[in-house]
């Protein structure tokens, strides 16, 4: 078992660990998603990202919890590259501007709102114990995942 301090210094660790398999992953989401669609791909990024929260929850080996890293950081490449695609087909191009940062609101409120609630909510809801919110992460991910196929992809007239 880690120290406090320890524990800190490893999640700062993990924490530095995503944003590298985040790089490559979107590297290659345009090309892949070409071949495929916006939205299989993106569904497997969310679902790669549901099984790396589910893996942070159910590993205990400090460095096997690197390996979950991966699966966030696919998801996080494709958070910050799908939904901006699936929008670009619907949107006419002299209006995208617009649109897009209009769309930007979903995806930076929700973080705003969990930055300035999250404590309170792993305080009150969960006794404390982050690992639980890990795991309401990963069934809110694959949820997200499902819900793509929700989503009606149409060209702009």
């Amino acid at each position: 078992m880690l120290s406090a301090g320890a524990t800190q210094t490893w999640v700062g660790v993990l924490n530095g660990t995503y944003p590298i398999p985040a790089c490559i992953a979107a590297l290659f989401l345009g090309r892949v998603a070409a071949r495929y669609g916006n939205k299989p791909v993106y569904a497997a990024c969310l679902l790669a990202g549901a099984l790396g929260f589910a893996g942070l929850c159910l590993l205990h080996d400090q460095y096997a919890l690197m390996l979950p890293m991966v699966g966030i950081g696919i998801a996080w490449a494709g958070i910050l590259a799908m939904p901006y695609a699936i929008l670009s087909r619907a949107v006419e191009p002299r209006r995208m501007g617009v649109y897009m940062g209009i769309f930007n609101f979903t995806i930076t409120v929700p973080q705003i709102v969990i930055g300035l609630t999250g404590g309170a909510i792993v305080k009150y809801c969960f006794a404390s114990d982050a690992a639980d919110m890990l795991a309401l992460a990963g069934v809110f991910m694959l949820l997200a995942a499902v819900s793509v196929f929700l989503v009606k992809e149409h060209k702009a007239q």
